[in-house]
């Protein structure tokens, strides 16, 4: 699997309950529970999102 295909990245709700355990079982990263990630980045920022250490951050 290659980009995007590796990691979830959801917003907080049942469904990110449901993709954490899918990801678990998978044995892939991933990024749930949290409720403004799709909110607070504007069209065309770039982020760095690393599900590994549970971090995101903006990049220049």
């Amino acid at each position: 699997m290659t980009g995007a295909a590796r990691h979830r990245i959801g917003p907080a709700r049942t469904s990110g309950f449901h993709a954490s355990i899918v990801a678990r079982e998978l044995g892939l990263p991933a990024v749930v529970g949290t409720p403004n990630a799709t909110m607070r980045p504007r069209d065309g920022d770039r982020i760095r999102v690393d599900a590994e250490r549970g971090t995101v951050e903006p990049l220049a």
